[in-house]
C-alpha cells in the first residue's frame, strides 16, 4: 500500500511540474492587431507553428515560424510575400530576422518598437 501511495504522490508531482510549463493562453489560429493609422493596421496571425506578419506601412506579408516559451513567443521570419519577384541576392528580398513577442493579458508586446498588439476575432 505504501508503494501505491508513493507512486500516486510521484505522479502528482510530475503532473504539477508539467502543468507549470503549460502556456496559459491560446495562440493557435489567432490574429493580433495594431492600428497604425486610419485604414492602416498591422497584425500577427498564428497558425500551428507558422506565422504571417502583415505590415501595412510596407505593405507586405512576411512568413515565418514561432515557438512559445512560457510568456514569450520567439519568431523567426523566413521569406517575404514578394521575394519571388526579385533575383536571389537582391536587397529587395526579405532577410530572415529573429525577434520576440511578450504575452501580457490580452495583448502581445513587440519590445523593439514598444508596440502592443491586441487579440481580435477572426
Amino acid at each position: 500500500m505504501k508503494n501505491i501511495t508513493k507512486i500516486h504522490f510521484l505522479g502528482m508531482i510530475i503532473i504539477s511540474a508539467l502543468s507549470c510549463n503549460q502556456n496559459n493562453f491560446e495562440i493557435n489560429e489567432t490574429k493580433w492587431y495594431l492600428d497604425i493609422a486610419d485604414g492602416c493596421g498591422s497584425y500577427f496571425y498564428f497558425k500551428n507553428d507558422s506565422i504571417v506578419i502583415y505590415e501595412c506601412e510596407i505593405p507586405e506579408k512576411i512568413y515565418g515560424t514561432f515557438k512559445i516559451y512560457k510568456d514569450t513567443i520567439k519568431i523567426q521570419t523566413i521569406r517575404g510575400e514578394f521575394d519571388n519577384e526579385f533575383p536571389v541576392g537582391s536587397r529587395h528580398r526579405h532577410k530572415p530576422v529573429n525577434f520576440k513577442l511578450y504575452v501580457e493579458n490580452d495583448s502581445v508586446i513587440l519590445n523593439m518598437h514598444n508596440q502592443r498588439f491586441i487579440k481580435k476575432s477572426n
